[in-house]
């Protein structure tokens, strides 16, 4: 299964600092999702790698 993820990496690049966010694990949707989380200012990004193979958002 192909992991799709974000072209570039401003999805793990803090706003406030410009740090690094490293990757956590994420579950509050029932599916994989990855946060990007610096550590002084939280949370920065959620990424879903296998977001082709979810359903539509309203769908089942």
């Amino acid at each position: 299964m192909p992991i799709t993820m974000p072209e570039g990496d401003g999805y793990r690049t803090c706003d406030m600092c410009g740090g690094d966010a490293p990757p956590e694990h994420f579950d509050g949707t029932g599916q994989l999702r990855l946060a990007f989380v610096c550590p002084e200012h939280g949370v920065q990004s959620i990424v879903s790698p296998f977001e082709e193979y979810h359903p539509p958002h309203g769908g089942a």
